[in-house]
């Protein structure tokens, strides 16, 4: 990559916020859409390297190198940016402010599991230099990612959809008035979306459903038209920069051939330009159409969901949720998140049923070259308890195709599991244990069904109130391929914590921020334990 193809970013909040959002969603799976509030703004760091400060007070020391800075390890951390035409721009992501410095940490040979750091030099477009780290594994540190490798040459990439000149400051008063015209009649479940990808994430599908999203009051049933005031904008859309604007009605279906229910695109409005005004109302005329609509099969097997649930820790309690969506994506990029927004179809299955069968029209009007997406999200509930407290959490297991592969696999059920017997310090995990220590050995067994290709290790302490305990802030995602790791200072703090162990198959081969269809992914949880 040459200079002329990198552009360091010194000031574009959405870098900082969509980096965490990929890494959370590829291991919480999000399918619902996080709303980002951009409010500072990562630097580039241009220090040599300052030592962090001592981490939850186990060993670490600081190696300064003595390589020259053309040698050592490199990195060069980018976001590749790709609005709805499929065309796109590559940035630099800056080391956060509020994040330990970028480096490498190298274990072994200091005492209660210390590490040796070695900071990381900012050498402009080129990326980060890492001087003086012997051969052999060691963690490398960037913002909120540890990655366990040996390799000297690192790929830190990834990638959004949006306009790389988006602007994130929305004026008091920015709306739409939408006139709409051509509804299928409505029914009291219908949704009016709107989806522009240019926007990011916000505006992928934003969904008018609630009286409070019509002004007070819901569309009279059986209406062809309404009228209704938009003004949820998160980033500020600009038609003259090539922002486009989809505006659609969702209505739920009854089944098909005997299949199940759902809900899909009926109508659909597209204008080219979005006519939004900064500070202003602005009027625009939208006549909904029907279309040529396309028709998929496939059945989705609870059954074969709920029994990979159950591994997830002894305590599982069964199938909680089984959802499924279709979904279009803009231009070919690698998958960054799991998710399908904005969706064609979807629904939510009975946790009841063992085999679900499906037969599901929608209407696509959304370009020919984005990408249809499909995946599946089950989950479960877990409560954990130690000296009387309890935490109730939920674990995710999904599997994620194009659309292609939905249809050619034709029964939906799990190609991964999660890991077997977690153990901490060779003990067993799912159970509540004291005395730890603040850098302690996980390790598992592969998981049964299928083939991990990594793993994403993720602390999350717990705040304990009454009877109860509550999750704390779990920024840092530890990434390995291999099926143990000894958690490095620092991201053990607190009297109390769990470890979520996430296997996966597609996600994280090529970047820790990335993955590739088809996806699996698997969680498992520690019992609660305290250092």
């Amino acid at each position: 990559m040459t200079a002329k193809d990198v552009r360091t970013v010194a000031a574009i909040g959405i870098v900082r916020a969509m980096q965490r959002l990929s890494l959370t969603s590829m291991v919480a799976l999000f399918a619902t859409v996080s709303l980002l509030a951009c409010s500072s703004e990562p630097e580039v760091d241009t220090d040599a390297g300052t030592p962090p400060p001592d981490d939850s007070g186990t060993s670490e020391e600081t190696d300064s190198g003595t390589e020259p800075v053309g040698e050592g390890i490199r990195f060069n951390p980018t976001v590749h940016i790709i609005d709805e035409r499929g065309q796109g721009a590559v940035m630099q992501t800056g080391a956060w402010t509020d994040a330990p410095s970028p480096a490498a940490l190298v274990p072994g040979g200091l005492p209660d599991g210390g590490v040796r750091v070695y900071p990381a030099r900012h050498v402009g477009v080129e990326g980060y230099v890492v001087p003086g780290v012997p051969e052999g594994e060691y963690l490398l540190r960037f913002n909120d990612t540890l990655l366990v490798t040996d390799a000297r040459q690192v790929e830190l990439r990834s990638t959004m959809v949006q306009r790389p000149s988006l602007e994130w400051s929305v004026p008091t008063g920015t709306a739409l008035d939408l006139r709409v015209s051509g509804l299928a009649p409505w029914r009291s479940s219908d949704i009016l979306r709107l989806s522009s990808p240019n926007g990011s994430t916000p505006m992928e599908d934003l969904r008018l459903s609630t009286a409070e999203h019509f002004g007070g009051t819901l569309p009279t049933a059986g209406a062809t038209g309404l009228d209704v005031r938009v003004s949820r904008f998160l980033s500020l859309l600009d038609g003259s920069k090539g922002d486009s604007l989809w505006v659609q009605q969702l209505s739920e279906s009854a089944g098909i051939d005997g299949g199940h229910s759902f809900t899909r695109v009926v109508r659909s409005f597209h204008q080219p330009a979005v006519p939004l005004t900064p500070g202003t109302a602005t009027s625009l005329d939208v006549a909904l159409t029907g279309g040529t609509e396309r028709t998929v099969s496939f059945s989705v097997d609870g059954a074969a969901f709920a029994a990979q649930l159950e591994a997830t820790h002894p305590d599982a309690q069964g199938l909680g949720s089984l959802n499924w969506a279709i979904g279009a994506r803009p231009g070919a990029e690698a998958f960054a998140r799991l998710g399908s927004h904005p969706e064609l179809a979807f629904a939510s299955t009975s946790i009841d049923v063992p085999l679900a069968p499906y037969t599901v029209s929608f209407l696509d009007a959304f370009p020919e070259h984005w990408r249809r997406v499909a995946h599946v999200s089950s989950s479960t509930r877990v409560r954990l308890t130690s000296g009387g407290a309890a935490y109730q959490r939920t674990l995710v297991l999904q599997r994620a195709d194009t659309l292609e592969g939905l249809v050619e696999a034709g029964t939906l059920a799990p190609r991964l599991g999660p890991v077997r017997n977690l153990r901490i310090n060779g003990q067993d995990a799912t159970a509540a244990r004291s005395g730890v220590g603040t850098t302690p050995l996980v390790s598992w067994d592969p998981p049964e069904l299928g083939t991990a290709t990594r793993y994403f290790v993720r602390v999350t302490p717990l705040l304990q109130q009454g009877a109860g305990f509550t999750a704390g802030t779990s920024r840092t995602l530890l990434v390995t391929s291999k099926t143990e790791v000894r958690l490095p200072p620092g991201l053990v703090s607190g009297s109390h914590f769990v470890v979520t162990v996430t296997a996966t198959r597609g996600a994280g081969t090529r970047s820790p921020h990335e993955g590739e269809l088809p996806l699996d992914m698997a969680e498992a949880t520690t019992g609660i334990l305290s250092p």
